[in-house]
């Protein structure tokens, strides 16, 4: 991820208190356009990363709504990352900032409809929505990636069609960034898969077994070998193709993902249709069912605490171990 210079989007009053006692005019002039390069007030003469356009009022509107829920501004950044299996937007907590990343090579449109996606993510978490976490190391990085990433995929699976609701209740085109740039990356992701020779991999007595016995090493401090990588990838592609299915079939763009899912990766497949049954049995339309449904996909995957743990994001408290 690459950063730019970040955005807040509310006026600094007390630099500009400072800038007005000031003896030099010229001295004046050059701080402030300094400063408005990186800093603006909520209204239409903001601009997101990488566009030229300033926002629209429905942008400004959205993020002066969340802003004011989270009782403090939310700083930008852009990135450039093109990678298919890296997503358009991000929002994330380090320490007392909360900031919003967007690709900064997208269409004027479709990066508003990001950044209010991202917005609706840091509603869910101020709402007390559950998200999944995993052991992290000293530098604050997973201490198994790949289940980081998995945590990743799930808290997708879960949340995002949320977020997508959210944002197109708001008048944002949404439908428009599926069709012409998730599909297509999505699609790409498979022709990766195919490519990479991923089998599909079903020995699950051995492999929740080995996820036990790793759980047990984390919290004893014991030294294990396990090797699970096969089960593992089948369960996150699984989770990836019910995350796809219930972002794209309300709006009928998942048929042809499916079906190259069903030729190539039959196991998966199923897999997948009976994790995206459980989020329908349970529901993810508002906080209570949307947390009910993290843990019943947590429990069905048997990834156990504390290589996995459930988090209240908006009180800090881990919610199941």
């Amino acid at each position: 991820m690459v950063k730019s210079s970040g955005l807040i989007l509310r006026a600094n009053r007390d630099m500009l208190r400072c800038l007005l006692k000031a003896s030099s005019v010229i001295a004046i002039i050059f701080v402030l356009l300094a400063t408005l390069s990186w800093s603006c007030r909520p209204e239409p003469s903001c601009k997101l990363p990488g566009q030229e356009r300033v926002a629209s009022e429905k942008m400004v509107r959205a993020i002066e709504y969340v802003q004011n829920q989270l009782g403090k501004p939310i700083k930008f950044y852009g990135m450039s990352d093109s990678s298919p299996s890296v997503g358009r937007g991000a929002a994330s907590w380090r320490g007392s900032e909360v900031s919003i990343s967007v690709n900064t090579g997208l269409d004027y449109e479709y990066a508003e409809a990001v950044v209010a996606h991202e917005l609706a993510h840091i509603l869910q978490n101020i709402q007390g929505y559950y998200g999944i976490e995993v052991e992290m190391n000293e530098q604050g990085q997973p201490i198994f990636p790949q289940f980081g990433r998995m945590a990743e995929s799930i808290n997708s699976l879960v949340l995002d069609l949320g977020a997508d609701n959210w944002a197109s209740g708001r008048g944002f085109k949404v439908e428009d960034g599926l069709k012409n740039d998730f599909l297509p990356r999505a699609l790409k992701s498979v022709e990766l898969l195919k490519e990479s020779g991923y089998v599909e991999s079903f020995d699950w007595e051995d492999y929740y077994g080995s996820l036990a016995k790793l759980a047990r090493a984390v919290t004893t401090g014991e030294q294990v070998q396990v090797s699970f990588s096969s089960e593992f990838a089948t369960q996150r592609n699984a989770v990836a193709y019910a995350k796809w299915k219930l972002r794209l079939s309300p709006y009928g763009l998942f048929s042809h993902l499916d079906d190259e899912f069903k030729r190539n990766f039959p196991g998966t497949w199923q897999l997948g249709n009976e994790i995206y049954a459980i989020v329908n049995e349970y529901g993810i339309s508002d906080r209570d069912s949307s947390n009910k449904t993290i843990v019943k996909v947590l429990e069905y995957l048997h990834l156990p605490y504390p290589l996995f743990k459930v988090r209240d994001i908006s009180t800090g408290n881990i919610v199941l171990q």
